[in-house]
């Protein structure tokens, strides 16, 4: 009660603002999105990114060791597969010598604390460009959850921290987290993508993987317009024993930006950012 307590004395120079201060943002708050491509010393710039490339295995470790000095402890890994290796089961996805594969070992060989978060979803491998197997013209949720699991060990069999599963499948953290106990990793974690919307802004991923969807209506979105129900998703991952919950937001000039903040509350922003507490890191 004033006079005795005074926020002010908290807040009168910058050296004590600094020593009370709840919240920061370092290099290590973030994690980096890469590409990568079969080939040696290659590299192509992503049209839709500018500023943005492809790179081979060898150039992607080099540029790994390059963010690990700057601060940056995780990378977010998206591999672009051949299409003579696309099916609509997406069994290359598991391929201990596929190009995700050798590139999580290459990585994690280079420099071994860096962390990596392969993502998880069939759209690369896929045909038809979806997250999922199509059976009778839909996506079969539960066999492609099956698909996901042998996608995310084969991961943590090359040496991932984390799976990042985008795909959307109802269900799949729970599977995922089975298989990977069942498979000895229990340690290897899961950062979901628990509340994704459809935008023009997504199309630069799809670019970059070469994987947009061949039919349409096939996936259907989160709606926009239902906040509530964007809410409700990340807790449920999270129960289901998602260790991590992300949502990219993008920005009218068109660079993305991925919030790892501490999750704080579902209703409350998260403080370093202007996302809200259901699109953080947990």
């Amino acid at each position: 009660m004033f006079p005795l307590q005074r926020g002010r004395r908290l807040r009168v120079n910058e050296s004590i603002r600094s020593l009370v201060r709840e919240t920061t943002l370092s290099p290590s708050d973030f994690m980096f999105p890469m590409f990568i491509a079969e080939g040696e010393n290659y590299q192509s710039e992503i049209p839709s990114m500018p500023g943005i490339f492809r790179r081979s295995i060898d150039l992607t470790v080099e540029e790994v060791k390059e963010l690990f000095g700057l601060g940056i402890r995780a990378v977010n890994i998206y591999v672009k597969v051949d299409e003579s290796l696309k099916d609509n089961t997406g069994k290359e996805a598991w391929n201990l010598n596929g190009l995700m594969q050798r590139a999580i070992k290459s990585i994690k060989t280079a420099c071994p604390e860096m962390i990596v978060m392969p993502d998880v979803a069939l759209d690369p491998y896929s045909i038809y460009g979806h997250d999922g197997i199509i059976e009778n013209g839909d996506i079969a949720n539960d066999a492609t959850n099956e698909a996901l699991v042998k996608m995310a060990v084969s991961h943590a069999q090359a040496g991932a921290d984390f799976v990042a599963p985008s795909d959307m499948m109802d269900g799949r953290v729970l599977r995922l987290r089975q298989g990977l106990d069942a498979a000895g990793f229990s340690n290897v974690g899961i950062m979901s993508y628990s509340a994704k919307y459809a935008s023009a802004f997504y199309g630069p991923f799809r670019d970059a993987l070469d994987s947009a969807p061949r039919e349409a209506d096939i996936e259907v979105p989160k709606d926009k317009k239902n906040l509530p129900n964007g809410l409700r998703q990340p807790p449920r991952s999270h129960q289901r024993s998602a260790y991590g919950c992300r949502r990219r937001r993008r920005y009218g000039h068109g660079k993305t930006r991925n919030c790892l903040s501490r999750y704080r509350s579902r209703s409350k922003k998260c403080g370093k950012c202007s996302c809200y507490g259901f699109s953080c890191f947990w």
